[in-house]
């Protein structure tokens, strides 16, 4: 698939989700039992929607700042994945070739996990404009929409209709395992970057 594809269809998408109560479901999953957690995955549908939004936005302006990035993401992902050598990433590789959403959207929210603490110096000693930014749906939510748009370029398994239940699932996720991955890094030190050399959004 390529971007233009892809772009066809998420904004076909956009378009009639916009007119509807809701961009997606629920795709039975249960929220968490901490209410601060639940309340944060139950804003999944909307950043769902949100992010296919983001993901189009240099159709709108390439001018604007969320356009040029977008633009500029999408020129690095055919960079990227022409290069034969990071389909044996072993923190990419999975996205080439899982079959299963559920394990894909764990995959995916691990991978965003590491987009929000990439810049932090100290796993155990994080500046609090990371752990901020870590727990921030924009901030997640577009780290996750990187990495299923991604996704779904190179996985011959998916195709853009994939898009809402893999983004719902790897929100959730995230939200869900957000306190044992990080605690699950804090015991891997500082040495817990080098599981992801080379990875997209590196």
């Amino acid at each position: 698939m390529t971007t233009k594809e892809l772009d066809k269809s998420l904004m076909g998408q956009y378009t009639i989700e916009s007119m509807l109560d809701g961009s997606g479901t629920t795709f039975n999953q249960k929220c968490s039992e901490d209410p601060n957690i639940a309340a944060m995955q139950l804003q999944g549908p909307t950043w769902c929607l949100r992010t296919k939004g983001f993901l189009c936005s240099h159709y709108a302006s390439q001018n604007s700042p969320e356009g040029k990035f977008c633009l500029a993401m999408k020129v690095y992902m055919e960079k990227y994945k022409s290069n034969e050598a990071n389909k044996q990433n072993k923190a990419m590789k999975g996205l080439y070739n899982l079959t299963e959403i559920d394990v894909l959207a764990k995959h995916i929210s691990m991978l965003a996990m590491h987009a929000q603490f990439k810049d932090s110096k100290d796993i155990n000693d994080v500046e609090k404009e990371i752990e901020i930014r870590s727990l921030d749906p924009e901030s997640v939510s577009i780290a996750i929409a990187l990495y299923i748009y991604f996704t779904i370029l190179v996985n011959n398994s998916l195709d853009a209709l994939s898009y809402n239940e893999l983004f719902i699932k790897s929100y959730h996720d995230y939200y869900n395992y957000w306190m044992s991955r990080r605690l699950m890094l804090q015991m891997h030190g500082n040495s817990w970057k080098n599981d992801f050399n080379g990875v997209l959004l590196a």
